[in-house]
C-alpha cells in the first residue's frame, strides 16, 4: 500500500520541526524504519528541487514579516530555527550528493 503525500510530507514536518529521531517517527506514525528513511529522503529530495526552483528567500532578516509575527517570539523563534533546519539539511543533502554546483548555488543564495 502506498502511503499519501500529506502524510509523506507530515512525517518529514514532524522530523524537522520536532528534532525527531527515526525511532520517533516510526512510533508516532507507525511505520518501520525503513518506510520512515524512504520518505523522509524522498521529500527531502524534492524539497531540494523546490529550493532552487521556488523557494527563494528575498529577505533573511525578516523585514518583510507581518509585523504580528515580527514582534512575537512566539512565531518569530520558531520561523528562524524552522528556516535555519531546513536551509541546513538542503546544504547537506547537496554536499552528500556531491552535486556542487547546487552546493555553491545555494550558499550564494542563503548566506549572502
Amino acid at each position: 500500500m502506498s502511503m499519501s503525500v500529506i502524510e509523506k510530507v507530515d512525517m518529514f514536518l514532524y522530523t524537522l520541526v520536532s528534532c525527531a529521531s527515526n525511532r520517533e517517527v516510526q512510533e508516532r506514525f507507525q511505520h518501520s524504519g525503513e518506510t520512515v528513511s524512504k520518505y523522509f529522503n524522498e521529500v527531502l529530495s524534492v524539497t531540494c528541487l523546490l529550493a532552487v526552483e521556488i523557494i527563494k528567500p528575498v529577505d533573511l532578516d525578516f523585514f518583510t514579516t507581518p509585523r504580528e509575527i515580527a514582534i512575537d517570539p512566539r512565531y518569530m523563534s520558531y520561523l528562524k530555527v524552522t528556516l535555519k533546519m531546513i536551509c541546513d539539511y538542503i546544504y547537506l543533502w547537496f554536499k552528500k550528493h556531491k552535486i556542487m554546483h547546487m552546493v555553491v548555488h545555494f550558499q550564494y543564495m542563503f548566506f549572502f
